[in-house]
Order: C-alpha cells, then structure tokens, then sequence
C-alpha cells in the first residue's frame, strides 16, 4: 500500500503563494502608477511681498488622504526682479510668514480667482520680439516714471489687489508715458479708486 506523501502538496502550495504574492506586487505596482499618475500636482506661486516665484510640485491623489510624494519648490524668480530690488524700485517687505499666492495649479479650474496672481505675472513676463521684457526696457527708458511704477503695483500686489494691477499695466504698455506729472496723478487715481 502506497501512503501519499506531504511534498508534492507543500510544493503546490507554495507555487499559489507566489503567484499569490508575485500577483499582489504586480496590482501593488499598477496601483501606485495610477496613484501618481493622477495625484500629480504643479503649479506656480507668487510672493507679493518680494515679488518671486516658485514652482512647486507633489503627488496626492484626491480620493487619498496621504501625500505619496512630499512638495518640492524651485525658485523660478526672474533676474529683472533682483535689479528691481537693487535699484530700490521694490522694497522688499520683511516678514516672518512669506505669503505666496497661487498662479497656476493642474488640479483648480481654469477660471479660479485663485488665480489673480497671474495677472501681473502675465505681465512681468511680457516680452517684446526681440526678447527683452517690456517692462524691464520700460523701466530702464523711463527711471523716473518707474519710481512712482513700482511702488504702487508692489501696494496693489500686496493689498492682494491683482485685476486693478491691469489698469496701472496699461498706462505702461499701451502707450507712450506723459508728462511725470501727469503719470503721478493717473497711478494716485487708480490707487484711490479701490479699496487700500
């Protein structure tokens, strides 16, 4: 009489849990995928205070409450900035808590006002055809007219007051600057009309 043996079962059950296993990794891994795949965030802030930028990026899935991947920041400032500040066109306020206001983010809406913040980005980055920014060659044609500039889109920025930056914008970049005189009075105009 021939007694079965015990092996040839261990061996069969071994063989399904590594399938088992090998089957659990290989879900594991397609769900990790699909988590960064859709949990990938990026965007772009804005410091009114100082005037840089920052992209950020990190992995968090909506339906997830854990954050898979932590934020990582990479300075994005422009040059012209810095000779901004130098020049003491822009005084940088100095504050213990930076504020940094959103400019762009692959999860909001694109019509977010969250978003205001990309109104005056839009316009530091504003290039001519020869690639120079428009506003750095205004403020180096114009120093006079940029010491009233200045100062007062760095107020309106830091009242959080974006749209109305558009309308100091214009009397830059739509046409050729008046008298200085008349330049204050049109920057002190705008700057009454809200609410600083």
């Amino acid at each position: 009489m021939n007694i079965p043996t015990a092996k040839p079962y261990r061996m069969k059950l071994i063989t399904w849990l590594l399938i088992g296993l090998g089957g659990s990794l290989l879900l594991g891994g397609f769900l990790l995928m699909f988590m960064v795949a859709t949990g990938s965030v990026e965007g772009e802030e804005f410091s009114p205070e100082d005037f840089t930028r920052r992209r950020f990026a990190y992995v968090r899935p909506d339906w997830f409450p854990i954050t898979l991947v932590g934020i990582e920041y990479k300075d994005v400032t422009d040059p012209f900035v810095t000779t901004l500040i130098s020049q003491g066109l822009l005084v940088p306020k100095g504050t213990a808590n930076q504020r940094w206001d959103l400019v762009s983010d692959n999860r909001m809406p694109r019509d977010s006002t969250a978003y205001d913040a990309k109104i005056l980005c839009r316009y530091l980055d504003l290039r001519m055809l020869s690639g120079d920014l428009v506003l750095e060659d205004w403020t180096t044609k114009h120093p006079e007219h940029a010491k009233v500039f200045w100062p007062a889109v760095a107020r309106l920025a830091q009242a959080g007051e974006y749209p109305r930056i558009s309308q100091i914008m214009d009397l830059v970049v739509s046409s050729n600057p008046v008298a200085l005189e008349e330049f204050q009075a049109q920057v002190a105009q705008i700057l009454a009309t809200g609410s600083l």
